[in-house]
């Protein structure tokens, strides 16, 4: 019996439609929104607290450029693409700006566009995670349609947030 209880923990943690970086936004977002609504009128904007909702959320998948999984960022990299390790450094450094950008009222338009294309940009890496195996964290690679539809939650996110659309 204590055997799969264990086989579903494992089971649950490899699920690969379980994206933390969502998971997270909405937490983010519902704490935030939680404390406009109790009176914290930084948060009392749905716009507002999605922009910093989002800005938490890529200074938490930054952090997988340099510890971690970069291993495995590393591998999505497409081949035809030159240097991956420099590739994957240098998304991770403009997923910190874009964040640091969304704090900044005066930055925070073109920090979500440049956010928004940078996900666009980074999604064939995506496609060879799915088409090789990769797997983040002993967690297989999302399915590329669900991964299609967060990523353009992500990117819808980014350009309402920041007044694009």
């Amino acid at each position: 019996m204590e055997k799969i209880a264990i086989e579903n923990v494992d089971n649950r943690r490899s699920n690969p439609y379980v994206v933390v970086p969502l998971v997270l936004l909405l937490a983010v977002l519902v704490v935030l929104r939680s404390l406009g609504t109790l009176g914290v009128t930084t948060f009392d904007s749905w716009a507002t607290a999605t922009r910093l909702g989002l800005a938490v959320m890529f200074i938490f998948t930054s952090l997988s450029h340099f510890a971690g999984t970069r291993d495995a960022l590393i591998q999505m990299v497409p081949d035809a693409l030159p240097t991956p390790g420099l590739l994957v450094t240098l998304t991770g450094l403009a997923e910190i700006a874009g964040a640091i950008g969304l704090l900044l009222p005066a930055f925070a338009s073109w920090a979500g566009l440049g956010l928004a294309v940078l996900l666009v940009v980074i999604f064939p890496a995506n496609v060879v995670a799915v088409r090789e195996g990769i797997e983040i964290n002993r967690k297989p690679a999302t399915p590329l349609g669900f991964r299609l539809l967060v990523q353009l939650v992500f990117i819808a996110s980014l350009l309402w947030a920041t007044g694009w659309i």
